[in-house]
């Protein structure tokens, strides 16, 4: 069954939408910073900041001028989502304690399995299915294995944020690789995934 195409509004939404907000929450710093002292980037934060917005805008970009099945785009989005946001976590606010602990840096790790495995499996829709499969299971075992080792920094939300960061992660993997895994059905590949 091949799925009903979106209209042309929701495509044009769907396209430029994502850098416009990328666009706003750049803006948002810089105007807070005018207003409190709570909100002090640095340009390193900006240059940053910047950096992760690419990361996933340029591959949401490729996917959608390659692929309009919705359940595709919707899997693809979850997985550059739950990346950006586990990076930003983890270097922002610290998902393993604060954002100093270095333990924090093993989730780097989980966000390249994803990347490394799309690329490996040549952005066919079974091979990136089964890597956020398995990104699925590397979240959930370093999470698990955090909590075990205590890693985290005593009075930091410790183990709450963990526990809770963990759960959120693994679901947004799992979710976006049945999608693609779904929406795969029948065809050769998720560009941008």
């Amino acid at each position: 069954m091949t799925p009903t195409p979106a209209p042309a509004w929701l495509w044009r939404v769907l396209k430029f939408g994502p850098w416009l907000g990328a666009g706003a929450l750049l803006i948002l710093p810089a105007i807070a910073m005018r207003f409190t002292e709570e909100v002090d980037w640095t340009a390193f934060d900006f240059v940053f900041a910047d950096g992760m917005f690419l990361a996933v805008l340029l591959p949401w970009e490729l996917a959608m001028r390659s692929s309009r099945n919705p359940m595709r785009l919707a899997g693809v989005a979850g997985a550059l989502g739950t990346g950006f946001v586990v990076i930003w976590a983890s270097g922002a606010v610290g998902v393993i304690g604060s954002e100093d602990n270095p333990a924090n840096l093993l989730f780097l790790g989980v966000v390249a399995v994803a990347v490394v495995g799309a690329i490996l499996a040549r952005f066919r829709a079974e091979g990136v299915a089964t890597t956020l499969y398995l990104t699925a299971a590397l979240q959930l075992a370093l999470g698990v294995a955090a909590l075990i080792l205590g890693l985290g920094d005593e009075g930091v939300s410790w183990p709450v944020d963990l526990i809770g960061a963990t759960v959120v992660f693994t679901l947004g993997w799992l979710l976006s690789g049945t999608l693609i895994a779904q929406a795969g059905r029948g065809s050769e590949s998720v560009p941008g995934a």
